[in-house]
Parts: C-alpha cells; sequence; structure tokens
C-alpha cells in the first residue's frame, strides 16, 4: 500500500529475537503516539527469532516490568515473537534496528541490501544491561523519534 493511501505511517523496530527490546520499543511507541494524537504505528519484528532459544513464553518479563513501572499494560494477550520478512521491510516508512554492533551484522548476513537503509540505536540486551538502564534509553529514544515525526507531520 502506498504511504498516500494510509492514514498512519509505519515505525519498524527490530531486535534478534523479537521478544524483549522490540516488543517494547513496539508497544511504548503506539501508546505515545496514540496519547499525543501523532498518526504513526509501530510494529516489531525479530532479525534471527532462531537464535532465541531461551526466550519463555511470547514475551520477555522484562516488558511487563518495564510497562508497569510507567503505569501501562501489555495491549492484550500478546502474540510470540514475528520473524523479519521482506515485506515488513518494504512495508516500513521507517526501520530502527536496536543495537547497531549486534543488528547490523544479522541484516547485512539475511537482508543485505537494508544493511544502510535504516537507523540504528545502541540498546544492549539483557545480558549486557540491566532492563532498568536499557528501557530509560529506549523510552529516550522513543520520546525523541515521536518529537521528530511530529516536527516532520
Amino acid at each position: 500500500m502506498k504511504q498516500e493511501e494510509r492514514n498512519e505511517q509505519n515505525v519498524l523496530f527490530l531486535c534478534t529475537g523479537n521478544y524483549y527490546r522490540s516488543r517494547f520499543a513496539e508497544i511504548l511507541f503506539n501508546i505515545y503516539t496514540r496519547d499525543r494524537g501523532v498518526p504513526w504505528n509501530a510494529v516489531s519484528r525479530g532479525i534471527a527469532v532462531d537464535l532465541g532459544i531461551n526466550n519463555v513464553g511470547p514475551v520477555s518479563w522484562a516488558v511487563v516490568l518495564g510497562l508497569e513501572e510507567r503505569g501501562y499494560q501489555l495491549p492484550g494477550e500478546p502474540d510470540g515473537p514475528r520473524e523479519l520478512k521482506y515485506d515488513d521491510l518494504q512495508n516500513a516508512d521507517r526501520i530502527i534496528a536496536l543495537n547497531e554492533r549486534e543488528h547490523r551484522l544479522l541484516i547485512s548476513q539475511r537482508f543485505p541490501e537494508w544493511t544502510d537503509r535504516m537507523e540504528y540505536w545502541n540498546i544492549e540486551d539483557l545480558d549486557r544491561s540491566s532492563p532498568a538502564v536499557a528501557m530509560n534509553i529506549m523510552d529516550l529514544n522513543i520520546q525523541r523519534l515521536i518529537s521528530r515525526l511530529q516536527n516532520d507531520y
């Protein structure tokens, strides 16, 4: 669908397994844009869901906790992790991979023509950063992104 035919534009958040970082970013972005009337919607995908062999349940406990700490809840029963497909990349108006060190390599291996066509943040996974630190950085980056999108709108 062409951009002019949609009321909303889409941002695609990417992480490795679509279990923690990208899911938190998707949900929080959608809460903030809905509350502020910004015509953008987020979806999230995992670049390499197959690497998330230790993920238990549809979404990380850290996502639930991070939302609760901000006064929000999961928006319904969450689906399990979703694998990134070419259509997801093609349908996104903006793409953000949540950790350049980790995700640039995965993108270059799996979707090489997209490597330089996205924005990279530096949000570490649970094995490298506490959820409180990582989610605070994500929250700040999401708010800055929404401000940029509002200024462009």
